[in-house]
């Protein structure tokens, strides 16, 4: 990198005092801080990513159903083959755009000293100046380049668009709250005799991240975490898995253990508090043909289904039509605002 002594016009750009009597040591500062090649003064970079749903649909692992994530690391990459990704580029601030569709976790590299920082954890919509000019003007507050991906124990996934502000008084104004996917998983409908005791119900409903019963695969592989992000649950959508029904049928959705019904005086969660809703699925018959044969009903709840969390419980839906829904699958997709 070729440098050259800054003129006192650009040194009071760069917010340097050269009147006063530390306006030596500011300017020296300076100089070594300006590249001929204007790369300091470079505009802002927007670098896009489409991360995979870390959460999936299976009839066998149901809430097992979750892509594998490298073990104690704190950023997971798009593919899940390397920890994350990497930007080589200096810069003062990071921001993640309000229409990205899932948080992600930044680790900053710190200029000259090649060091590392702590992770950090980024929402739609916002910003962070890692740490500013601490030494004051004329010095340096760049890092010098970046690593990111989803954040460890996140189950949601989607676009991301991450802006790297170049200069020190890059300014962004973003006044979006962006909601995202967070989870997907599939459920049985259990007949009413065959519904499992609070104890051995399966732990499927979390609102915190990374969850504290996360297990991936048949081999249950721990992905469990201290959790560092909380959602403000909106809406649910539900699929039933079937392409005919006759007549219409309900079921039973059964929340045990929910966060704000279910913990006591000490803290402790009480698994056995129970509390449910009854849905309902219209009849109608597969007609037509192509994609029509392969089509299945879907909900939009905006009710109690996804205000309430089980971070330590989860949900079970029981059959009570009789029989027709016995041994069918739901899916469920969660949205929510970080």
């Amino acid at each position: 990198m070729s440098i050259r002594s800054l003129s006192s016009f650009e040194a009071a750009a760069l917010g340097i005092e050269t009147e006063s009597p530390r306006a030596g040591k500011a300017v020296a500062a300076g100089v070594r801080g300006v590249s001929i090649t204007g790369e300091q003064n470079a505009p802002a970079l927007e670098v896009t990513e489409i991360f995979p749903y870390q959460s999936y649909f299976d009839d066998t692992l149901l809430e097992r159903a979750l892509l594998p994530q490298a073990p104690n690391e704190g950023i997971v990459d798009s593919e899940n083959i390397t920890p994350f990704k990497k930007i080589d580029l200096s810069g003062y601030a990071v921001g993640l755009h309000p229409s990205s569709e899932t948080p992600v976790a930044i680790r900053f590299k710190t200029g000259a000293q090649q060091g590392a920082s702590p992770i950090f954890r980024l929402k739609p919509g916002e910003v962070l100046r890692p740490h500013g000019r601490p030494q004051g003007a004329g010095a340096s507050g760049q890092f010098s380049g970046i690593e990111w991906g989803i954040p460890q124990g996140w189950l949601g996934g989607g676009a991301a668009n991450l802006v790297v502000f170049r200069t020190a008084d890059a300014h962004v104004s973003w006044v979006d709250h962006a909601e995202v996917a967070f989870y997907r998983t599939r459920m049985p409908i259990y007949d009413p005799a065959a519904v499992p005791a609070a104890i051995a119900a399966a732990k499927n409903w979390p609102g915190r991240f990374p969850w504290a019963f996360a297990a991936a695969g048949t081999d249950s592989l721990n992905q469990r975490g201290r959790a560092a992000l909380s959602l403000h649950p909106t809406r649910t959508l539900m699929r039933l898995r079937m392409t005919a029904l006759d007549p219409a049928a309900s079921m039973r959705v059964m929340f045990f253990g929910a966060d704000v019904l279910a913990q006591g005086l000490t803290g402790t969660t009480n698994l056995a508090d129970v509390g449910f809703i009854d849905v309902t699925w219209g009849s109608f018959l597969a007609v037509g043909a192509g994609l029509a044969v392969a089509a299945q009903p879907l909900q939009m709840l905006t009710g109690e289904l996804e205000r309430l969390s089980c971070n330590l419980g989860g949900i079970v839906l029981m059959d009570l039509s009789g029989g027709a829904l016995t041994d069918e699958f739901v899916d469920f997709v969660r949205y929510g605002r970080l």
